[in-house]
């Protein structure tokens, strides 16, 4: 397999489709698509075809999650409803989500999320192995971004839930709860009281007073 583009071989990249940029451009390009050569060449050639009319640079990271959306949208259609649950479940939970975590919001048995999961792998939407994550911060994003508000909400409150029943760390319960709609839950205020005390003992009031808020 594989790995990413080192710098030097980003910026041959970038050269070909640009007849003088910037270092600051070659490196916001190798910065923002990993050395992922898929993502880079998907965006410069959009940025070649459609040049901004000031700053280059700032094209790149305003442009880079509308033109990753152009690539992972239409390979996750592709593939079977369970797989797109499970990248939704993926998005939610974050970096090293556990298969269990994984299979339980998106409502599947372990099979058929570890199935789902290594689909989602050969379409280059995640990494290999466990525990799961996506190929790319720009792919979580996408996925992410293209889940409705309800589905959000559901997903992180499920999943501070679940977290907090296999007595995780109130502040990893909290990073979930900021995420769902405000609706005076009273378990929701218990919890975020938790993870406010637990951000104290930890030596960060001005983390426990966005709990509290």
């Amino acid at each position: 397999r594989p790995g990413p583009l080192t710098r030097a071989a980003s910026d041959a990249l970038v050269r070909a489709r640009f007849a003088a940029p910037t270092p600051e451009f070659c490196a916001a390009c190798h910065e923002v698509c990993g050395g992922n050569p898929l993502l880079l060449l998907a965006l410069v050639d959009a940025l070649a075809a459609a040049p901004p009319d000031d700053d280059l640079v700032a094209a790149v990271h305003q442009r880079a999650p509308a033109i990753v959306a152009t690539s992972v949208l239409p390979r996750l259609r592709r593939l079977p409803p369970a797989a797109a649950a499970v990248a939704r479940a993926v998005a939610v939970l974050g970096p090293d989500a556990e298969l269990r975590h994984v299979a339980a919001l998106a409502g599947l048995e372990h099979d058929e999320a570890a199935e789902s999961a290594d689909a989602l792998v050969a379409a280059g939407l995640l990494t290999p192995g466990r525990p799961l994550a996506f190929a790319h911060p720009l792919v979580a994003q996408v996925v992410a971004d293209h889940m409705t508000p309800l589905e959000r909400h559901r997903g992180h409150l499920d999943a501070a839930r679940r977290l907090c029943a296999e007595d995780a760390d109130p502040e990893r319960v909290a990073g979930h709860l900021l995420a769902t709609e405000r609706l005076g839950d009273p378990w929701v205020v218990a919890a975020l009281r938790d993870a406010a005390r637990s951000a104290v003992r930890k030596g960060a009031p001005t983390t426990a007073v966005a709990y509290l808020r």
